[in-house]
Formats: structure tokens, sequence, C-alpha cells
């Protein structure tokens, strides 16, 4: 994978970045948003 990411021109590697980005905050707001996890598993998960 990390070939296929150094190998992207500059708008691909920003649109990777930003998907990247936003696949992140989605799914920090879903452990964050986990009333079943404390706060050391989420931590972890994150």
């Amino acid at each position: 994978m990390r070939k296929h990411v150094i190998e992207l021109d500059e708008p691909q590697a920003r649109e990777f970045c930003l998907r990247l980005w936003l696949e992140l905050t989605i799914a920090g707001r879903g452990i964050w948003s986990d009333d079943t996890l404390d706060a050391a598993t989420q931590l972890n998960a994150l």
C-alpha cells in the first residue's frame, strides 16, 4: 500500500489525504460516541 501512495502525483495525493482524513474522522466519532467503551479502550482504538 505504501508503494502505491508514494507513487501518487500531487492531485491524487491530496485527494487520498482528504479521503483518509474524512474516514478517520468518521471512525473517530464512532469510537468517541460509543458509551460501552471506557476511556482507555477509546484511546487505544484511535
